[in-house]
């Protein structure tokens, strides 16, 4: 079993061969006074633009510091993480992988042992999380650099043509759940085949977007799990579930939910034949390249409960680069001169003003005057106003339960269930059960470390 093991590490260390040719060992490599510093990352929607940022860098200030960045964009990553680390292998920077076990493992360095760390960790100290980029000894090991917002997404020549418009007749997206199932029913023309909204029901989308992103607008918190208390409570995705029930019951939502993914129903909104749709900020590409659309449309809030009560709404908030602990132990000055480099607001404000990536920073977006085709990209940016990142849940003991998105599917939009109150609170008993079981399971855990109680989502008027 041993030799079998060895023989198949080795094999993949052989298949990884050519990403760690480009990138070296983690060794100091040195080609004469110059320091190279091995970047792997997963993320390939900007490749181009990094690559070209990089090869800038690297003969500008780069050559005058004697620092050379290699950059690579892997599949698979965490896999070939963990081989890179058996194998002494690993780059001295990457985003992937598992931070809380690599800093168990002693494979990481937190941002606290590197020059300037200090000063990298103040200007995100606002977004940071604790089992996100916290770890356990409270040292930062991750930074997060960009956000992905989520709303809605609406056709506003569709809008004007039924009348949804204000006194200087512009489009003005639904508030409310009340207003969204009401907007798709008048947005409807069966004869026509256009439909006031669309759901990717063959995906996972038809949970997390349609109902758990879109009550975090009314709750200020996603899947539950109330971060300022501790308790899981699904009460307000039950009233998201009715009104989606609602718009299925009223024909007003493009007919074959279940068999649609998210590719069609995209394609679909950018024929002009649909009102509204849930979108995150990846969609702009989508929209202007993937499935260019020629209609005017608009990104909007996810609708609330109750008029003129907001929460702020989920949004992704996502790390980027961890430290290998052998680079910040033989190199530190140069990895701090790169992650310099990555988190410098010139670079995040590059590829915001290209469409890339939306920063965290709200005053890099209110600064940036981008051009008018670009109006849906600045809506997705200005989302930042009503969004924040969720902070991780407790963990639960839930053995053979099945989890909400499959019983949403199977249970309620089928129809098999019809008390949506009753099913979600049960999960959240399900939950909070689940919770206290795994505490007493896992004595070592602290479940304290994720209830936030100064955590705030109200959005001031």
């Amino acid at each position: 079993m041993k030799v079998m093991k060895k023989l198949l590490a080795l094999m993949l260390v052989a298949g990884m061969a050519l990403g760690l040719a480009a990138c070296g060992n983690n060794e100091t490599a040195q080609n004469g006074d110059v320091t190279t510093v091995t970047v792997w990352t997963a993320n390939g929607h900007d490749k181009a633009f990094l690559e070209k940022e990089i090869k800038d860098w690297n003969d500008t200030v780069g050559a005058k510091e004697g620092i050379k960045i290699e950059y690579v964009v892997q599949d698979s990553i965490a896999n070939k993480l963990d081989l890179a680390f058996e194998t002494d292998q690993a780059p001295d920077l990457f985003s992937g992988g598992t931070m809380s076990k690599y800093a168990e493992l002693g494979y990481i360095a937190p941002y606290e042992d590197i020059p300037g760390g200090d000063k990298l960790i103040e200007k995100f100290s606002s977004h940071l999380m604790y089992g996100r980029h916290l770890h356990t000894d409270g040292k930062t090991y991750y930074l997060p650099k960009s956000a992905t917002t989520y709303g809605l997404i609406y056709n506003k020549d569709m809008f004007r043509e039924a009348g949804i418009v204000d006194e200087n007749g512009e489009p003005t997206p639904p508030e409310t759940l009340e207003q969204l199932r009401e907007y798709a029913k008048k947005l409807t023309n069966v004869k026509e085949r256009k439909y006031g909204y669309i759901i990717a029901g063959k995906t996972t989308l038809i949970y997390a977007d349609d109902v758990m992103k879109m009550s975090s607008a009314t709750s200020g918190y996603a899947d539950g799990y109330n971060p300022k208390t501790g308790v899981f409570d699904f009460s307000h995705e039950a009233t998201v579930m009715k009104t989606m029930l609602g718009i299925k019951e009223d024909g007003s939502c493009y007919p074959g939910t279940e068999s649609t993914d998210n590719d069609q129903a995209r394609a679909r909104f950018a024929a002009g034949d649909i009102g509204m749709k849930t979108a995150g900020s990846y969609d702009y590409g989508v929209l202007t390249s993937q499935f260019p659309t020629s209609i005017d449309w608009g990104v909007a809030p996810y609708p609330t409960e109750v008029e003129g009560s907001r929460q702020k709404q989920h949004m992704g908030n996502y790390g980027y680069l961890m430290i290998n602990r052998k680079a910040a132990d033989e190199k530190a000055e140069a990895v701090a001169k790169v992650l310099e480099f990555f988190y410098g607001d010139e670079l995040i404000t590059k590829s915001y003003m290209q469409g890339i990536d939306i920063p965290l920073n709200l005053e890099i977006v209110q600064s940036v005057e981008l051009p008018a085709e670009m109006k849906q990209w600045q809506e997705f940016a200005e989302l930042l106003n009503v969004s924040q990142a969720t902070p991780i849940a407790l963990s639960r003991d839930l053995q053979g339960e099945r989890v909400m998105r499959v019983i949403y599917v199977e249970d309620v939009w089928s129809g098999k269930v019809t008390d949506v109150d009753k099913v979600c609170a049960d999960y959240s008993a399900l939950q909070n059960e689940g919770a206290k079981r795994y505490a007493e399971l896992h004595p070592e855990y602290k479940p304290e470390n994720y209830i936030i109680p100064d955590f705030e989502s109200a959005i001031e008027n």
